[in-house]
């Protein structure tokens, strides 16, 4: 049986006159909290926004040729629920006449907005709220305004394929040395022969965490710096779509020199320069071809073993123990930090264990599950979206297994904890300590992904919403 299932349209998206060559449209609309909210994305600290740095947006970005349509959108938040990318795709289909598998949702994955989803690991972290269905309610309408406004300003557009040398703008967290992913795609569009700009998707391997707990301004982090100087470089009406990738085990923590709004400037602007001199050097095309598709899994998901209660208390203890010794010798600010995640993840731990004893965490692994995998080819160029976080090897073996494909992550759910590697299993890291899947989860979603890409009949799939 193959691992990948494609999805059949709910119902088929309205049909479109055809056209000859690329038409292209953009909008962004603001999503920033009218009022003092949680900051969403640090544990155990109480985090009331006190006011904003900068604006939190919900940005779209649509493609249209001759066979095939594609949005993409990015929300300057922590993570999107399915119940929250169902209500979007349900709003577009009505509004654009898009079929849910033509729609790509991604949170940037900052640590500086609201909350936006109940996780199992904060279930007894009495700090953090519940999402206000108020707030994510106007998140699904500023969502569905952005890509409605997307669709309809579309115009004659050429695109220009580039990729971006991120080097030295953050890396991997456990070892400044270990494995990255500083290749970062970037698709632009601008108005027919040489126009005005409309729109520029990226894809970064990185986490969003310049700032961390104790800031308390709304902020999109760095990648809100990077689509500052962006816009000022190529107009004010260019819309910057960010989508993170396999940035799992990847983040600033080695590269800054501080958790500052100064630094989350500096490596946005770094990014920035970096797309900016990828687009001097990138492929201009006028009538790109564009296949679009989308599957579900046809297993279920691997689930890693939830420790005993006894294994998990002594594995708190241990990450407590060390955490205070390196304070008492002063270590590094960047191997605390390490030594904090780890306490955080032991933590986590102790919190799974409970909801697996209880069946809740069950219950939200049904509710995710199976997850979605959607997959764009544009020119030779080919991007694929998974649900959740994941370390950067994935990105890396994939592009291996199928050259110039790229990984967006924390797209169309967000998977209860971390997928990493076998190796980072072993060594009990952080984000394997509180994983909910195994290692081979990762490798399931890549199979099935290489093997939805090499489909022998792209055509348009959707996913069904009730």
């Amino acid at each position: 049986m193959p691992r990948a299932q494609p999805i059949t349209p709910h119902e088929p998206p309205s049909p479109r006159p055809a056209r000859r060559g690329l038409r292209a449209g953009a909008a962004q609309t603001e999503i920033t909290p009218r009022r003092p909210m949680f900051l969403f994305g640090y544990p155990h600290v109480e985090r009331t926004s006190t006011g904003v740095n900068d604006p939190l947006l919900a940005s779209a970005l649509y493609l249209e040729t001759g066979g095939g349509r594609l949005l993409l959108l990015s929300v300057d938040l922590c993570c999107v629920t399915r119940e929250i990318t169902e209500r979007v795709r349900a709003g577009l289909r009505d509004a654009a006449g898009l079929a849910p598998g033509e729609i790509v949702l991604g949170a940037t994955h900052t640590h500086s907005g609201p909350v936006t989803a109940s996780l199992q690991v904060c279930r007894d972290d009495a700090v953090v709220p519940a999402p206000d269905a108020q707030y994510v309610g106007e998140v699904i309408e500023q969502t569905i305004a952005a890509g409605r406004r997307a669709v309809h300003s579309a115009v004659a557009a050429e695109c220009i394929l580039a990729r971006a040398d991120a080097r030295g703008i953050g890396g991997n967290r456990h070892d400044p040395a270990g494995p990255c992913d500083p290749e970062a795609p970037v698709l632009a569009l601008r108005a027919r022969d040489g126009g005005d700009w409309i729109g520029l998707h990226v894809v970064h391997a990185m986490h969003p965490t310049v700032l961390h707990e104790d800031s308390r301004l709304v902020s999109a982090d760095y990648p809100g710096q990077a689509r500052r100087l962006l816009k000022d470089r190529l107009g004010a009406g260019l819309v910057v779509v960010h989508h993170m990738g396999a940035g799992g085990n990847q983040s600033p923590r080695h590269f800054v020199r501080g958790n500052t709004l100064a630094e989350a400037r500096r490596l946005g602007e770094a990014l920035g320069t970096a797309v900016l001199a990828a687009l001097e050097r990138g492929q201009t095309v006028a009538q790109p071809v564009l296949s679009v598709r989308a599957c579900r899994l046809n297993e279920p998901l691997a689930r890693r073993a939830i420790p005993a209660p006894a294994a998990a208390h002594a594995a708190l203890a241990a990450a407590r123990a060390r955490l205070a010794a390196l304070r008492a010798d002063g270590a590094d600010p960047a191997i605390l930090r390490t030594a904090e995640c780890d306490v955080f993840g032991a933590e986590e731990v102790m919190t799974l264990v409970a909801s697996a004893r209880s069946g809740s965490l069950d219950a939200a692994i049904a509710a995710i599950c199976p997850p979605e995998i959607q997959c764009f080819t544009l020119d030779g160029v080919a991007y694929t979206a998974w649900p959740g976080e994941f370390s950067v090897e994935y990105a890396l073996e994939l592009r291996r297994r199928a050259p110039n494909t790229y990984l967006i992550t924390n797209a169309g759910t967000h998977l209860e904890g971390y997928i990493v590697t076998e190796e980072e299993f072993q060594a009990a890291c952080y984000e394997a300590n509180c994983a909910v899947f195994s290692p081979e989860a990762g490798r399931q979603l890549l199979a099935a992904t290489v093997e939805l890409l090499h489909c022998p009949t792209p055509g348009m799939t959707g996913v069904a919403t009730d």
